[in-house]
């Protein structure tokens, strides 16, 4: 009984941080809270985009280790396509709401719309932290992988561009979440299994896509799933507790400006 009272209680406290109102998924965290969009946050949106559009072409036209037809077969691209949805998606919100609101017209994206849009950005930044811990600590190998432009961007600049959006954007991380970067995981492990079982292989001809998820050793292979399912539960707590801290950074400095006096107008004598 009062393990239940206080879930409930408990859940009734995260809902209340997590509460969002739909103007919050087209504004920065940072802007003033009125209805409007900036010309500042919707610049930032649009160059948010091209650079992520920038990887992926970088990425496809990258023909160092040949075979470009196995582009697909890496989680690092598959991040890539996650971080463009998402961005995508994002960039439209913004610039839909910029446009509706300088014509005087109303806002006709739903909530839901808005909410699929902030489960994929928040499983896109878990997925970028997970891509480049797991790249930098289990794949990379000097004598193997070069450090060039595709390399950095893939797997650092990644990271980078998606916590400078978790800090930009207004709208919440909400933990129910959590569920979408672990299906975007199970369902590349799901692909994973499959190519391997089809014989496919990497662009260096291994029967494997990463050699730490090799199925012919299936116990290994299963226990890093299982080591990669908790990191990204841990990551996902990480970026909620940031997405929480970064709205109250932004009440505290919005009260602070409130608290400031007005400055009354200089006192003119003026002799009629």
């Amino acid at each position: 009984m009062v393990i239940a009272i206080l879930f409930t209680k408990l859940r009734s406290k995260i809902s209340s941080l997590e509460k969002g109102e739909p103007l919050l998924y087209y504004k920065c965290q940072w802007e003033n809270k009125t209805d409007d969009v900036s010309i500042g946050y919707l610049i930032y949106k649009w160059f948010h985009f091209i650079i992520i559009v920038s990887a992926i072409l970088l990425s496809l036209l990258n023909n160092e280790e040949g075979h470009p037809a196995r582009w697909p077969i890496y989680l690092t691209n598959w991040a890539l396509i996650l971080y463009f949805v998402q961005a995508l998606l994002g960039t439209f919100i913004v610039t839909n709401a910029y446009y509706c609101i300088r014509k005087g017209k109303s806002l006709e994206l739903s909530g839901k719309f808005m909410q699929i849009y902030g489960a994929l950005q928040s499983t896109a930044i878990v997925t970028a932290f997970g891509v480049t811990f797991v790249y930098w600590y289990f794949v990379h190998n000097p004598e193997i992988h070069k450090m060039n432009v595709v390399n950095i961007s893939s797997h650092i600049c990644n990271s980078i561009i998606m916590l400078i959006d978790l800090i930009m954007v207004a709208h919440p991380v909400k933990l129910v979440d959590i569920v979408f970067p672990l299906f975007y995981s199970l369902l590349y492990t799901g692909f994973n299994i499959i190519y391997f079982l089809c014989g496919g292989t990497d662009r260096k001809g291994n029967p494997y896509v990463y050699k730490v998820l090799d199925w012919r050793r299936p116990v290994h292979a299963i226990s890093f799933v299982h080591g990669g399912l908790l990191l990204l539960i841990f990551i996902f707590f990480v970026v909620w507790l940031v997405s929480l801290l970064r709205r109250s950074i932004s009440n505290r400095f919005e009260a602070t400006h409130d608290l400031v006096p007005q400055q009354e107008p200089p006192f003119e004598l003026s002799i009629a």
